[in-house]
């Protein structure tokens, strides 16, 4: 009897064991892809090629770019039924007009909807203070207080800079910035975090594959920030961070919208 007592002890104490071993089991990985932004930049229908050349936006009237270039952040992959399928942790990206590929990173396989993201960062983000080798966030040009500022006044989440055709007939003719007639310089630094846009895309089905790159193609349109506004009007040319809650930079910042800036290149 006391042999059969030590077995039944024994079996107990081998069961309890195995058990905690399956406890202990992990679970397995998630099947990734990796999924990239490639990001067009563009003047109406025409794609930026060359800074210090005329465009012509959606009306006919010309446009000349030497700056086009903003922050995303806070990227976010939208499921089916419409929830988050998944957030992107700490992924942002610096857009500049000459780069169009940029890695979002490794993502769960699956079926989603549509991508979200912000244009600016939210305040703690935006109180970053980047190192000497910080390629995303040591950018003198987006630091809103000026390029010596790492970072009282946080980033500059736009900067969209140039020559527009002033003129009411848009009769403008431009050779070079020294050598143009009925253009001036605009210059958009918008920033501070109620400028934050938080953008959804509209419905694009799209499906990341294990071990394969999805592509989510963009297209931002930068002369749509001027929608609503009356560019024959110097003052309206300027926004920087001593008229941030102006009616001109409201305006602007209703124009950071999908199917306004930002839309799909189908």
């Amino acid at each position: 009897m006391k042999n059969i007592k030590i077995l039944i002890i024994l079996v107990a104490i081998m069961a309890g064991t195995i058990s905690c071993k399956n406890n202990n089991t992990p679970a397995p990985s998630t099947p990734m892809g990796m999924l990239q932004f490639h990001l067009h930049t563009n003047v109406g229908g025409n794609e930026v090629d060359s800074l210090n050349w005329p465009y012509k936006d959606t009306t006919g009237r010309l446009i000349v770019v030497d700056t086009a270039q903003l922050y995303i952040s806070n990227i976010q992959l939208v499921g089916t039924n419409n929830s988050i399928g998944y957030s992107v942790a700490n992924k942002v990206i610096f857009k500049m007009q000459s780069l169009e590929p940029y890695v979002v990173g490794q993502v769960p396989v699956g079926q989603y909807q549509s991508v979200k993201f912000n244009v600016g960062f939210d305040t703690a983000t935006n109180a970053t203070v980047p190192t000497a080798n910080d390629t995303i966030f040591n950018q003198k040009s987006m630091f809103l207080n000026g390029s010596n500022s790492p970072v009282p006044g946080g980033y500059v989440f736009i900067y969209f800079s140039g020559y527009i055709d002033t003129t009411s007939n848009k009769s403008g003719q431009w050779t070079s910035p020294t050598s143009n007639n009925g253009f001036s310089k605009f210059s958009y630094k918008i920033g501070t975090v109620q400028n934050l846009a938080s953008i959804t895309m509209p419905a694009q089905p799209y499906t990341v594959v294990a071990n394969s790159l999805q592509e989510v193609h963009m297209i931002i349109d930068y002369a749509l920030l001027f929608k609503n506004i009356d560019v024959t009007q110097k003052a309206n040319l300027i926004i920087n961070s001593s008229n941030e809650g102006s009616s001109l930079t409201k305006q602007v910042i209703q124009n950071i919208q999908p199917d306004v800036l930002i839309r799909y290149e189908y």
